[in-house]
């Protein structure tokens, strides 16, 4: 993903940004806010790159310091890009740096 593509063309707002339903439901459950998610996309640092799926999974920092993943779907050309989630992540699933994920444990 070319972000800073897309931050430049977010800049210059040449292209939207949608919320899915399950993005929308995470965003309210955690408390999150269109400022949070705005900053994310803005200076977030993509900590994971899905890129058969055009997705990049960002970190990015609350108003209240806490720690904000966003997965995007974005591809040059679209006129939107799309936040799939967005979440604080838990503390049991990411390593303190929140840029690396633990471990599952197998039985």
């Amino acid at each position: 993903m070319d972000l800073p593509r897309l931050r430049r063309l977010l800049r210059e707002a040449k292209v939207d940004v949608r919320l899915t339903t399950h993005a929308r439901i995470e965003v309210i459950k955690d408390g999150l806010t269109e400022t949070d998610l705005r900053r994310t996309l803005e200076q977030g640092e993509e900590i994971e790159a899905y890129p058969d799926r055009g997705r990049a999974l960002l970190l990015g920092w609350t108003e209240e310091h806490l720690p904000c993943h966003t997965v995007i779907e974005w591809e040059a050309g679209d006129s939107q890009v799309v936040i799939v989630s967005a979440y604080v992540p838990e503390r049991r699933e990411w390593y303190s740096d929140w840029r690396r994920r633990r471990r599952r444990k197998t039985r």
